[in-house]
């Protein structure tokens, strides 16, 4: 993946949240914060923000990474796609706290392993929409 020309941001999840644990035979993941607030300051006024949405699923791609389909963790059927676009970020003063929108849906699960790929959060072009941004 080239990297387009701007600033990219990419975070690492505290360690606790990327180890699994067992319960009865079964590996669970943590839940990972879905929000982030990301604030561009070059002093002065000269000021901008950004609301990160993480688990945000969505047929249109909003420069997002593929997620599988999981027809469990999505509301209604929006496509014969076997994937979604995971992940958006949208200015401040336009983002609604919400969790249910007409244009998609969100994750009612997100882990640091994704959809099952062990370096998803660690690894920028598999989470560059999810732990990560882009300004150009």
């Amino acid at each position: 993946m080239r990297l387009k020309t701007g600033i990219h941001l990419h975070w690492a999840l505290p360690d606790a949240l990327t180890r699994a644990g067992h319960q009865n035979n079964v590996t669970i993941f943590p839940a990972v914060p879905n929000r982030w607030l990301v604030t561009r300051s070059r002093g002065g006024s000269n000021e901008k923000q950004w609301v990160v949405e993480s688990d945000f699923l969505s047929t249109e791609n909003p420069g997002s990474v593929n997620y599988p389909y999981i027809p469990a963790q999505m509301e209604t059927i929006q496509s014969g796609r076997p994937f979604r676009y995971l992940g958006r970020n949208l200015p401040l003063e336009a983002w609604q706290p919400t969790t249910s929108t007409t244009d998609g849906s969100y994750l009612t699960l997100l882990t640091a392993v994704g959809y099952g790929e062990p370096t998803f959060a660690a690894f920028y072009p598999n989470c560059h929409s999810v732990f990560g941004f882009y300004d150009s």
